[in-house]
């Protein structure tokens, strides 16, 4: 990925730019539709405990159907990585 200012490029990505809606699982890029909405809705809920805001960020990415069976552990795991990155620094 090389440096594109505000965004990253991605050789090889379908939108060749890394968005706020995409995040990376088993060091795949994956774009989930409405993930930026998603984090910030689970944020704003100001859920207490860790493991709830996984089921609860999982839920709502498997309502897109976007998650592949036999993945949802990797994609919990990732979903807790990305939320991390975004708000740990502003929590």
């Amino acid at each position: 990925m090389t440096d594109g200012g505000a965004k990253l490029n991605c050789e090889g990505c379908e939108t060749s730019t890394f968005s706020t809606d995409t995040m990376i699982v088993d060091g795949q890029l994956v774009h989930i539709p409405g993930l930026e909405g998603i984090m910030e809705a689970v944020r704003k809920m100001k859920v207490p405990k860790r493991r709830s805001v996984a089921d609860e960020l999982l839920a709502r990415v498997k309502a897109l159907g976007v998650v592949p069976v036999g993945l949802e552990g990797r994609y919990r795991s990732a979903l807790m990585d990305e939320y991390d990155r975004r708000y740990l620094t502003i929590m």
